[in-house]
This record gives C-alpha cells, structure tokens and sequence, in this order.
C-alpha cells in the first residue's frame, strides 16, 4: 500500500512538474513583439483540424496552437509534425534519455543542431554561433570576432537566436 502511494505522488509531482513546463514554454510567446507577429499570421480553419487531428492520434491529446503557428510565421511553412516546445522540454528532454543530466546537453542550442543533423533531422540552418565567448560558423569551425562579423554582414533577413 506504502509503494502504491508513493507511486501515486510521483505520477502526480510528475504532471504538475510537466504542466508547469508547457507552461513556462507558452509564456515566452507573450510578448508584444511575438504577439504581433502571431496575430498577423493566424493559421487556417484546415491547418488547426490537421494539427489537432494528428496530435490526437499520435499523441492522445490536442496541443496548444501556437508552436505550430510561430513556425509557419516564421519559416513562411506548414507542417503539421512540426515538434512543438511544450512537448520537447517536458517529455523529450525528461523522457527520451537514460541519464537526467543528459537534459543539459539538449538544453544547449548550439549542440542540438549537431546532434539533430547526425540523426538526419532537418533544422533551421547555422551561419554563426556564439559558444563561451567564441564563435563558429554553420560547419563549427572556430571564427574570430572580426570573421564572424563578416560571414553575417551580408546574410540578409535572418532569424537570431539571443543566448
């Protein structure tokens, strides 16, 4: 009886510590500037069905909208398996790997590119990073500052990353 409690509490600690995650991870959409951006690209009455018909099915739940819809706005393209924030942190991170402290590497998104990459896992494409005060650019060969100033001087509209 003892073990079944204890179980039951962790279950429990489990999905408020999960909740509280996807909870953390949608705050981070409410700002003015990400706002505004989300309300001027709404998703369509089809895509919100196929979102949800397919996170049903291959998840059990729906999920909230607005991951798939901040990466349309942002990448100009649908996709319904894109992988969403609210469950990346809360179940991939804490769930796919052995070790906890693994969830410190993927954590880390100048490794999580590197990792996906070897896995043949598309991701948005690298021109610079900044890693402890160095940088590197999308190959991860070390740049001085002044390199790495030029690679990004004519690169156009991109999508920055802040540290």
């Amino acid at each position: 009886m003892r073990r079944q409690l204890k179980n039951i509490f962790l279950l429990l600690f489990d999905r408020v510590q999960h909740k509280a995650l996807q909870k953390g991870q949608l705050a981070l959409y409410n700002t003015p500037e990400k706002r505004k951006i989300l309300n001027d690209n709404p998703l369509s009455k089809v895509q919100i069905e196929r979102i949800q018909e397919y996170y049903k099915k291959y998840y059990g739940e729906k999920i909230p909208l607005i991951y798939h819809q901040a990466y349309a706005a942002y990448s100009g393209k649908f996709d319904i398996r894109y992988f969403p924030e609210s469950l990346y942190i809360p179940e991939f991170e804490r769930y796919m790997n052995i070790y906890p402290k693994y969830n410190d590497v993927f954590y880390d998104k100048n490794v999580i590119s590197i990792i996906a990459k070897s896995a043949g896992i598309k991701t948005p494409k690298v021109f610079l990073a900044k890693i402890k005060g160095g940088y590197r650019d999308g190959d991860n060969i070390l740049l001085s500052e002044i390199e790495a100033i030029k690679l990004i001087s004519n690169l156009g509209i991109a999508f920055v990353k802040k540290q």
